[in-house]
Parts: C-alpha cells; structure tokens; sequence
C-alpha cells in the first residue's frame, strides 16, 4: 500500500529518515516471492534514489539490482531492473 502511494509523500521526508527507516523495510521486497512485490520495490526506488545516502546507493542498492538481474526470471521484472 505505501510502496504504491510513495509518490504522494516522498517530498516530505528527509534524506537521512529515508536511509536509516524507510530504505531497509522496502528493500526487504526485492526478495519478495511475489513478482509484482519485487516489482513495485524496483519503481519504488526511483522516487527513493535521490534521497539515499551514497554508501546505500553504491554497496545495498546496486547488490540488490545485479542479484536481481542473475536470479529473476520474469522478463519483465528484468527489463525494470
């Protein structure tokens, strides 16, 4: 449910907020079993993204994206990734 609303709320939360609580929770979808789950954590983090530390982007956000992209194999999920 938040994960589909994100875009109405994301500007009135700050950065660090965003890293340390709201990033550990969603990313916990990119093992989702449910393809549309991990999907909707891949659309999410395009309105996250901006407000992530660089250590996240660089180290946890990029192993999530590769491992994705090895162990997916839904065609469109990949395409998102």
């Amino acid at each position: 449910m938040y994960i589909s609303k994100l875009h109405v709320f994301r500007h009135h939360i700050a950065s660090p907020v965003v890293s340390t609580e709201i990033f550990p929770h969603v990313s916990t979808g990119f093992n989702d079993s449910v393809p549309a789950m991990r999907e909707a954590t891949v659309k999410s983090m395009l309105l996250l993204a901006p407000k992530l530390s660089d250590a996240i982007l660089d180290n946890q956000l990029l192993r999530h994206f590769a491992k994705m992209q090895v162990t997916v194999l839904v065609a469109l999920l990949r395409m998102n990734v």
